[in-house]
């Protein structure tokens, strides 16, 4: 056992030595931010480096715009007149009129049941 200077006593065997990887830890950090910073130093831009690098940029960002919209016409599925009107008279115009009908006998129903509420009163 060991005396403490407040007169405790601690046993040798559970005392753990202090940590002394913290400073090189801090150390070494330190000196890698500072290579790296030294190591690519930052510039400032001019204003006329600065609008030439921004007109560099919009340039390509037109020209892939424009490819996209190629590769877009290129993907688009295209249709014959004949094959929509067909399609029109076919699939849609008859869904069409299930609807409508659908929605014709809904109002037929809901005034019926107000008529028989107004009856019963």
């Amino acid at each position: 056992t060991a005396v403490v200077s407040w007169s405790t006593t601690i046993d040798q065997n559970k005392v753990k030595p202090a940590p002394t990887t913290t400073r090189t830890t801090l150390a070494s950090t330190r000196a890698r931010r500072r290579d790296k910073a030294q190591a690519s130093p930052t510039k400032k831009l001019t204003r006329q480096e600065k609008q030439t690098k921004s007109s560099k940029s919009s340039t390509t960002e037109l020209s892939k715009d424009k490819q996209k919209r190629k590769h877009q016409k290129k993907s688009k599925a295209l249709f014959t007149q004949e094959e929509l009107l067909l399609e029109a008279v076919k699939e849609t115009e008859p869904e069409n009129g299930r609807w409508l009908l659908g929605r014709k006998r809904l109002y037929a129903e809901a005034e019926a049941s107000q008529r028989l509420l107004q009856q019963q009163n």
